[in-house]
Parts: structure tokens; sequence; C-alpha cells
């Protein structure tokens, strides 16, 4: 007769460690899965043939095993910009950014692939934003002068200009032109991706504003120039 053998020894011992597996594995939860998240995002409104700065979207191994991923593939006017994973470890959770480059007039649906055969899961988000031909058509924000909505005509000064929110991926450009007929130009190094305040702004008399582009859902901000 075969002496007692614990059944732990032989799960410590099992070549494959199957028996490990088995033992250690939750209740109803998928041996290799992956999760990615937002299943959607919008990226508002961008100039024909201009980039977006990158969106993260990320990626998940809500397993209990490695998930080898075979390819990440964006469809559409969408560019994934990395990184490049081949595979994702136990609990990992890898940011996956995304930029928007239309290259059509209006609205554009795309959207992100994970390939990775082996594992259940959301692999797929939906992309979407609208491709436009002016500047005059991106969202705009509101300018407080002086913290009053004194509209966009400014005086001749050196200023600076505040932005406080949520930014949710949003990027602010400070604008000026002489006037209603003329166009739009950049103020240099007026930019913000988060908040901040710039100053020693010198403008001459005239119109500004704050375009933003690439916000997500949750963007909210005030835009504020003083003097």
């Amino acid at each position: 007769m075969q002496p007692y053998i614990p059944l732990e020894h032989f799960r410590l011992t099992d070549d494959d460690f199957s028996t490990s597996r088995i033992r250690d594995m939750p209740y109803g939860k998928q041996r290799e899965a992956v999760t990615l998240t937002p299943s959607n995002m919008n990226f508002n409104s961008m100039i024909l043939a201009r980039i977006s700065p990158p969106e993260t979207l990320l990626l998940a191994n809500t397993g209990y095993d490695q998930v080898t991923i075979e390819k990440i593939e964006a469809v559409g006017d969408f560019i994934f910009n990395g990184p490049d994973i081949k595979s994702v470890a136990i609990g990992e959770v890898v940011p996956l950014q995304v930029s928007f480059l239309p290259v059509i007039q209006g609205q554009v649906k795309g959207g992100l692939y994970v390939t990775a055969p082996s594992a259940a899961g959301n692999k797929f988000a939906t992309l979407t934003g609208s491709g436009v031909t002016s500047e005059d058509l991106l969202m705009q924000y509101p300018l407080l002068t002086n913290g009053k909505a004194t509209g966009p005509s400014i005086s001749n000064g050196v200023y600076s200009c505040a932005v406080s929110g949520t930014f949710d991926g949003a990027l602010v450009q400070l604008q000026w032109r002489v006037s209603a007929s003329q166009a739009w130009v950049d103020i240099p190094n007026v930019k913000f991706t988060k908040a901040d305040t710039i100053y020693g702004i010198p403008l001459n008399i005239g119109q500004a504003r704050v375009l933003i582009s690439s916000a997500g859902f949750s963007t909210s901000l005030t835009v504020m120039l003083m003097w």
C-alpha cells in the first residue's frame, strides 16, 4: 500500500503547474482577459491635416495569466502613437496614445483595435471627431478681461493669461487680430495643456480669443486675460 501523500505536495511539484493554476483561479474568472477603456472617445474638432495632441486609453489585464498582444491598430483618421507592446502582465495597465488627424471634412468615426486572440474582454474603442477647414469652426471658450465678459476687444498693453479648470486632454491657444476683417493669429508661446498663468504678453489694440482643440468629455475651463 502506497503511503499517504498530501495533495499540496502534488500542487507544488506538478511539472506544468496546472493544479496550482486551478487552485489559484478565482471562481468564474477568465484565464486571459483584457479591458480597453474608455470604450468611446471623442476628439471634437480639428483642422484638416493637423494632428491633435494625443489622448490616452488604458489597456488592463483583468485575467489571471499574461496576455499576448499580436497587434494594436487605429483605423479611420486616427493614429496609434504607441507604445508597441507584445504582452500585458497580470494586473498590468498600459496607457495607449492615440491622435486625430482628419483628412476629410465633417464627422469622422474610427476605432482602436487590440488583437489578442486568446484573451476575452473588450478589445475595441470607438473614436470620433470632426474635421474642419477653418479655425473659426473650432470650439471656443469665453475669454474674460479682468474678470468681466466684455467681448473680444482689447487695448494696447502687457497682459497675463490664466487658465484654470479641467483640461481632459484639451489644448488652449490665445489668438489676436486687428479687426473682424483680419485673420486670427496665434500668439507665440501662449499655449496651455494644463492649468497655468503666462505673464508678460504684449498685445496691441484689437481683438483676442482663445481656441480649444482635442477636448475630452469632462473639459471645463475658465480663461482670463488680465493687465
